[in-house]
């Protein structure tokens, strides 16, 4: 029986921003279904893992697989109808604060379907009854509290029904109860859209509420990998060091700005 072949891979994925490194051979698989995250402190590389799985960064070497199609240097247009298949939850919602809910989570639609008002219309209600947020439609993001805007993200990134959805650092900035329901929010998606989700964090408790397998990202490479339920109470030197707070990056700190300023969110 031949292997499955996974959602998206990296392999040996190099990226430098000013000539200063940040990913140094990056290995990863994502299989299908499930919840895959890549957990690492600040600086460690793992959103800009995430950039390349939806061609916002290209790698300097190594290759990018979806679905064991090579898109690696894939055009501009050619990503267009990749993204199709995938949803977005950008680090700070990233919405239009110009435009109404509805407008923020009717973009895509508009951008690529030629669908009639009212089912626009209609999808939206959908999306937004699926993250609770039903009847919000006409607020616009300067009325929504920090976990109501980050929920409008994640109902955006579903507009399209996506067979991926990535999240980078969906908790960032919420308060426990609000970084909780992101959590019960990121698996009852997975489990009722069927949808596979990428999870960037460093996060612990999200993590382990959400994932089904985690790779551990230290200054640009993956140093540990494993199933959640083994990885949970791993005595492994990488993991003990990342939980005590010593795991700092070493990333020098021109390349950490260089991240900073490559973010297209």
């Amino acid at each position: 029986m031949s292997a499955v072949t996974p959602v998206i891979a990296l392999r040996g994925v190099r990226k430098a921003f000013r000539g200063e490194p940040v990913l140094r051979g990056v290995d990863l698989t994502v299989a299908k279904g499930g919840t895959f995250t890549i957990l690492g402190g600040s600086g460690s590389g793992k959103s800009v893992c995430l950039k390349h799985m939806i061609g916002l960064l290209e790698a300097d070497a190594g290759q990018v697989l979806i679905e064991g199609r090579d898109v690696t240097h894939l055009s501009e247009s050619g990503w267009i109808d990749e993204r199709k298949h995938f949803g977005m939850v950008f680090q700070g919602a990233a919405l239009f604060d110009s435009l109404s809910v509805l407008e923020n989570v009717a973009y895509p639609i508009r951008e690529h379907r030629r669908d009639p008002e009212e089912r626009v219309r209609e999808r939206v209600r959908t999306c937004l009854a699926a993250v609770g947020l039903p009847g919000i439609e006409e607020l616009v993001p300067a009325e929504l509290s920090g976990g109501m805007r980050k929920r409008v993200g994640v109902a955006r990134a579903i507009a399209l029904e996506p067979s991926v959805i990535l999240y980078d650092e969906p908790t960032t900035g919420l308060d426990p109860a609000n970084s909780r329901r992101i959590g019960r929010l990121i698996r009852q998606l997975q489990q009722q859209l069927g949808v596979t989700s990428v999870v960037v964090t460093h996060d612990m408790e999200l993590c382990y509420a959400t994932s089904d397998r985690i790779a551990l990202l230290r200054d640009g490479r993956i140093v540990l990998e494993g199933a959640a339920s083994e990885l949970a109470n791993s005595s492994h030197p990488e993991m003990h060091a990342f939980l005590e707070g010593t795991h700092e990056s070493q990333l020098p700190a021109a390349a950490a700005r260089a991240q900073e300023d490559s973010s297209l969110a």
